[in-house]
């Protein structure tokens, strides 16, 4: 009768540390997931950095600079983001613009030019007429994976429509495409570019950011762009150069 006390006591006190374990293991769970949520939405509370521009920004008194901004800043004029300073109450919403519409999601055929490289510089500026609003990006070229015959670029500009705008009354608005992103000064990329004549710059079709060896979209659209996301530095560098070799055995 002892002996069966005993064993009763030991099953509930058995029974008491499981769930204490178990009340221990739903509580830490609870508190981490609730970790990583805010950890999120801080990440997301903080838009990404674009370049600025001064809606009275004076042009280059250089008459070569000119010309050169001048058929740039060309391409954007009568643009869809309405470049205009809003009441203080409302805010500038990206814009729609289906840019990846016939791209691929490695569009090495598409690409005039495609690249390796580290962005060391960044400006905004505004179209002629002044309702678009452009970035340019500076990339130092690390390794060229397809260019023309007779092009070896060590630094290219590469332009994205958006950037922001500081008004007169010290206000800034973003202007931004929805779904697609901007590099960063100071990050490297994987970028595909089209050649622009007049300006002689190029165009970014879309891009990946190489981080700690892994490959970050630039753009965010789900199921093309994305398809690549956490993919080793290496293996994606592969198969790019895979395709362009391929698609120049077509040709």
């Amino acid at each position: 009768m002892l002996k069966l006390k005993r064993k009763a006591k030991l099953f509930v006190l058995a029974g008491v540390i499981s769930a204490i374990c178990l009340v221990t293991l739903y509580t830490f769970g609870a508190i981490t997931a609730q970790s990583q949520r805010q950890s999120k939405q801080s990440t997301e509370a903080q838009p990404t950095p674009l370049p600025t521009v001064d809606y009275s920004a004076l042009e280059p008194s250089s008459r070569e600079e000119l010309s050169i901004r001048r058929a740039r800043s060309g391409r954007h004029n009568q643009r869809p983001l309405n470049v205009r300073e809003l009441p203080p109450d409302i805010e500038q919403l990206p814009a729609t613009n289906h840019f990846w519409w016939g791209l691929s999601s490695i569009p090495t055929n598409q690409s005039d030019v495609v690249i390796v490289g580290e962005v060391n510089a960044a400006h905004a500026y505004l179209s002629n007429d002044k309702t678009g609003v452009y970035s340019e990006f500076t990339v130092q070229v690390q390794q060229i994976l397809k260019a023309p015959v007779g092009i070896g670029p060590t630094s290219i500009v590469a332009e994205r429509l958006g950037g922001a705008v500081r008004f007169p009354s010290g206000r800034i608005i973003r202007y931004e495409i929805y779904n697609q992103g901007m590099p960063s000064v100071g990050r490297r990329y994987l970028l595909f570019l089209r050649r622009n004549n007049e300006g002689d710059d190029f165009s970014v079709l879309t891009g990946y950011e190489l981080r700690n060896g892994r490959v970050v979209p630039l753009d965010n659209v789900e199921g093309l762009f994305t398809e690549y996301e956490d993919w080793s530095e290496a293996a994606f560098h592969n198969l790019v150069t895979t395709t362009i070799r391929r698609e120049a055995t077509i040709k």
